[in-house]
């Protein structure tokens, strides 16, 4: 089967598009087992499975293949939750050591934008700290909660930290990544003063965390984009999460003053590019005109047209 079948699909599930679901999944030609393996692949089978519930179509796809994603859906829910016990623990801790943090992603992504923090699979907690100049003071506060650093240091901890932008921890089979950067290059100069003065409050399960603003909750998936290419780890979910924060602040944001912003910062070409590449992964480019406005006027910009390298997992790709 081609791989647009799966991704014309999978489109259609996003959209909640019922009637090209039925003529899709319809045609004798049609293999669910190789849907089910190019959903996996992206890590997008627990968020389906929660999107089939209230689907009145539900019942053309087969049995074994909605068992599947739930129980996909049951380990994304259980490991969210254990996730989100450890993150209101390190909340407590910061709060308690008088260490200011942004939370990224997580479960505050899933609850704001997709509406329950089950929906989207979590893989570890991020943290953002304002500068990597006590990383000492930071390792022994971890290590008090239990995690060990698994991040090595090349040469001295100075020269580490001028050259990535977070260090990695574990406990139990949990990853914590904390963060002094969004990215590290000589070309971005990201403006974290107004990141951190645009910081917000979010409340989860009676607790108050900071994280970004939706703005810049959006930079940090399209750059992610741009370095998973890179790193040959991409999953099709980050896709999903952009136009899902696209569908809540489209509305509401001034496109041209966004990439008036990122070009300041150095970012222009990696959220231009990979802003369409997302709209082109969900052929959502009629749902967002003023951004696909933007784009068409900027298209001379675009290093990557198309979904090839994207789609294609090859090493060589």
């Amino acid at each position: 089967m081609e791989k647009s079948d799966n991704l014309n699909l999978l489109r259609f599930i996003i959209k909640e598009d019922s009637e090209n679901i039925k003529r899709c999944i319809t045609r004798s030609s049609f293999d669910f087992n190789d849907f089910n393996d190019f959903i996996s692949s992206g890590k997008l089978a627990g968020y389906l499975y929660t999107v089939l519930q209230t689907f009145p179509s539900r019942d053309l796809f087969p049995v074994d293949l909605v068992n599947n994603f739930k129980l996909s859906y049951l380990r994304q829910w259980s490991n969210n939750e254990k996730l989100l016990r450890e993150i209101v623990a390190l909340r407590s801790l910061f709060a308690d050591s008088g260490r200011e943090v942004i939370f990224l992603k997580g479960p505050f992504l899933a609850q704001h934008f997709y509406g329950n923090i089950d929906r989207r699979s979590i893989g570890d907690i991020d943290v953002l700290v304002k500068s990597a100049e006590n990383l000492e003071a930071w390792d022994f506060l971890l290590l008090k909660e239990g995690f060990r650093r698994q991040s090595i240091i090349l040469f001295s901890k100075k020269l580490t930290c001028y050259f990535t932008h977070h260090f990695e921890y574990k406990k139990n089979g949990i990853i914590l990544e904390l963060h002094w950067a969004l990215q590290r290059h000589f070309s971005i100069n990201i403006n974290y003063t107004k990141l951190w003065e645009q910081k917000r409050e979010f409340i989860l399960k009676d607790n108050i965390f900071y994280v970004l603003s939706d703005e810049y909750t959006l930079v940090v998936f399209l750059n992610t984009v741009f370095i998973d290419i890179q790193t040959g780890k991409f999953a099709f979910k980050t896709f999903l999460d952009i136009y899902m924060i696209l569908k809540a602040i489209d509305k509401d944001i001034k496109w041209e003053e966004f990439f008036a912003s990122r070009e300041a910062e150095g970012l222009f070409l990696i959220c231009l590019n990979a802003l369409n590449l997302a709209l082109g992964f969900l052929d959502c480019y009629d749902e967002f005109r003023e951004l696909s406005l933007f784009i068409e006027k900027n298209k001379k910009f675009l290093r990557c047209r198309g979904l090839s390298g994207v789609l294609d997992r090859s090493r060589l790709a």
